[in-house]
């Protein structure tokens, strides 16, 4: 191919991949937003667990409301979900470790699905478990797992539902000949019986175990960063390092993108510290150690999205959590449903925004988990801060305009 009939083809390639762009709105926003900022007080309401309570937590993986008002947490380390009722009251205690019906190991997040049951997400091998509010086992299902005699099978690490729509993020994994390990990460919605109906994102790594690099480059995915929400649309960050967000609509397709101007956060020491050491409890989940460590001298500019009943999309932006006043639990980017910058929201109240977990459970409600960040990396295997796993809290707080 002459130089001249590969630039007429790379022109056409740049116009018909700008074209197909342009087909899809963004709303780009400033760095203020169109109103004034607003101030959330969490109020206490009860707390379970901590140095005085006879419930001790392992290592907390979920918090979701009932629509009874129940709440129930996951914890992972012990494979079970404990049940509180909406005054903080402990229910029960219900699922166990092991491979029988009902039963989970390591259970990575948990979902209320249609039918009414639990979902346990049981990351390897990759599969949901059901369990009915009281306990009983309701079954099971797999994300697209295939045939592990013949090196392939899937890794579940998270998922949502709302409505009648299931979204679920995870990997399906194949060994080569070779020795590599082939991986695609997807976020996709499924059907009741593990089906994928529609993908919305999907992103490829090989892992060459000879010289095994872990990076947080490599494994840059939209886990822990997405939203299902009540219109059954899904918000996901389209890249690590830059404020955009993408909707997919129901069926499918990418139906616009918003964002606004933003200055990425470098980390400092402490953040540089903690990356490294949940990068290498990564590492832990792989047959074969990594040689090499490499992390990122920025945090992602978006570190989680969650969408109101109302359809506000609630964003939590790398200086939202690492660069906030003392008493602040976090600053959180406000976006209308068509994607305007309308405010920003400061929660207000105690405890360590780097290393405490906060789960919003209904619109006025947040469940934050104390000292989460060093109990996974214990149970990992990692060392946390002080190096000795913490007693974990669980706190049930009120948001409350002040």
């Amino acid at each position: 191919m002459t130089h001249r009939v590969r630039g007429e083809v790379a022109a056409l390639c740049l116009v018909l991949a700008t074209a197909a762009a342009a087909e899809v709105p963004h709303v780009q926003n400033g760095a203020s937003p169109l109103e004034a900022p607003r101030t959330l007080q969490l109020r206490e309401l009860w707390r379970a667990g901590g140095e005085e309570s006879e419930l001790i937590f392992g290592s907390v993986a979920g918090a979701l409301a009932g629509p009874d008002g129940q709440l129930f947490v996951l914890d992972s380390q012990l494979s079970q979900v404990i049940v509180f009722s909406p005054d903080g009251k402990h229910l029960r205690t219900i699922g166990r470790e092991g491979d029988g019906p009902g039963e989970t190991r390591r259970p990575s997040g948990l979902m209320l699905l249609p039918d009414g049951a639990l979902g346990l997400i049981q990351a390897f091998p990759g599969k949901v478990v059901k369990l009915q509010p009281d306990g009983l086992p309701a079954g099971s299902f797999t994300v697209g797992s295939g045939d592990q005699a013949q090196g392939r099978f899937s890794v579940l690490v998270e998922g949502q539902c709302r409505g009648e729509a299931v979204v679920m993020a995870g990997m399906h994994m194949t060994m080569a000949p070779d020795g590599t390990s082939n991986q695609r990460h997807f976020l996709a919605r499924v059907a009741p019986d593990g089906r994928q109906l529609q993908t919305y994102a999907t992103a490829d790594w090989t892992i060459n175990y000879a010289d095994f690099e872990l990076s947080e480059k490599g494994l840059n995915f939209v886990y822990g960063r997405w939203a299902l929400g009540p219109d059954e649309r899904v918000y996901a960050p389209a890249e690590r390092n830059r404020y955009c967000l993408q909707v997919f609509a129901p069926d499918g397709h990418l139906e616009r993108t918003f964002g606004r101007d933003y200055t990425p956060w470098r980390r400092d020491a402490a953040a540089a510290t903690a990356a490294r050491q949940s990068l290498a409890a990564v590492g832990r989940n792989y047959p074969a150690p990594p040689r090499r460590l490499v992390s990122e001298e920025n945090e992602a500019d978006i570190l989680g999205v969650w969408v109101s009943p109302a359809g506000e999309i609630w964003v939590t932006p790398s200086r939202g959590v690492y660069e906030v006043p003392a008493g602040t639990r976090a600053v959180m980017d406000v976006f209308d449903a068509q994607g305007r910058f309308v405010r920003q929201a400061r929660l207000v109240g105690p405890g360590d925004p780097r290393r405490d977990a906060m789960y919003f459970v209904r619109a006025d409600r947040v469940v934050v988990v104390t000292g989460a960040l060093d109990a996974y990396l214990t149970q990992m295997g990692v060392s946390g801060e002080g190096g000795q796993a913490p007693t974990l809290e669980l706190i049930c707080y009120a948001l409350e305009p002040r």
